[in-house]
Order: structure tokens, then sequence, then C-alpha cells
């Protein structure tokens, strides 16, 4: 964790370093840009971490909750993304569908997986979100078309820090992590597939 937080602030670091002297305004403004984007990064993080430790002593409250309005809700926050990358997003399934949960985790856990969908799918790729029936639950499924985890890799990556190598994709390690987190504080299942 502490390799984590100490590798954006040292790039904070540099840039800002590199700002002082920095001899045009194309220069400035291209660092500036790195400085933003840094920041984002390192705010990201900072986020994710608080999230990961909330969710293990955070009192679950159980109430019930419509799954598909709240999937629905948590897909619009992602909407400038999804249309900068042009993904095609749908959500299907009973639009009555209710489950008796922890709603602030439950948009946590969704959120990190359409996250991590977006993350991972090509630009104009497909992501589907489906809400089904199960025996005296429901399940809710999203798959994409992205490289998808290699079965050797499907344990590993709800453990801390833990990242498949994807050279194009930047992230922190924490997403699944945290996912896996709620799940068992939700008594929920999680499954990966191809």
């Amino acid at each position: 964790a502490a390799h984590q937080l100490r590798t954006p602030h040292a790039g904070i670091k540099l840039l800002l370093q590199m700002l002082a002297h920095a001899d045009s305004e194309t220069e400035r403004e291209t660092i500036l840009a790195d400085l933003t984007a840094s920041n984002d990064k390192a705010t990201r993080l900072v986020k994710q971490m608080l999230e990961a430790a909330r969710i293990s002593h955070q009192p679950v409250e159980l109430r019930v909750v419509r799954l598909y309005e709240v999937t629905a809700s948590v897909i619009a926050e992602f909407g400038t993304i999804i249309t900068l990358k042009r993904h095609d997003v749908s959500l299907d399934g009973d639009e009555a569908a209710e489950v008796n949960t922890d709603e602030p985790m439950l948009r946590l856990l969704i959120g990190n997986l359409i996250d991590n969908a977006i993350k991972y799918t090509p630009a104009g790729g497909k992501i589907k979100v489906s809400i089904s029936p199960k025996p005296g639950a429901w399940a809710l499924s999203i798959t994409d078309s992205g490289p998808g985890i290699a079965p050797q890799h499907r344990e590993a990556v709800f453990q801390r820090f833990y990242r498949v190598n994807v050279p194009e994709v930047e992230g922190t390690g924490l997403g699944l992590a945290i996912v896996s987190g709620i799940v068992e504080r939700l008594s929920a299942n999680i499954d990966l597939s191809t």
C-alpha cells in the first residue's frame, strides 16, 4: 500500500519541478495535463483504499432494494466515459427484481464491476448487464468484449493490489478486492468465467 501511494506522489513532485523550469507555454500545458492525470490517479487510489478499509468495518444495513433500478443508476454514472469509449452498453432483465441488501455496498460492488468492464473493453466494444432469477435469489451478470481473465488469475484478482498485466490499462488492483470484500459481507457469490 505504501508503495502504491508513493508512486503517484513522486510523479507529481517531479512534474511540479519540471513545471517550475518549463520554457514554453506548450511545455507548461503538457506538464499541467500530466499533473492532472497523476493527481486523478492518486485520488482514485486513495478513494479505493478508503473504500477497501471501510467495507470491512461498515455496519451492514439491510433493506429491500430494486436491483434493476440501482444497476441502471450506477451505469448512468459512467455515461461520460461510456460515450467517450463508444461502448455499446445494454441492461436487460426483470425490472421488478428486488433484493434484501445494503444499498451503498451494492452500488459500490456494481460500480467496481462496471468500471472494470469499461476499462478492459476496447473502444467500440460491448458490455452487457443482465439480471436473471435464480432459486431464491437474483443473479447480476456482466459480460464484455474485453480480453477476459485467464483461469490461472481468477482467484488471485480478488487479492489487494493484484493486477493482470494489460499494458494499455491502468489500475490499482483494488477494484475486485473491494468487490470480494462486499460479496463476503453481503453473503453473496461471485464467479468469473469466459
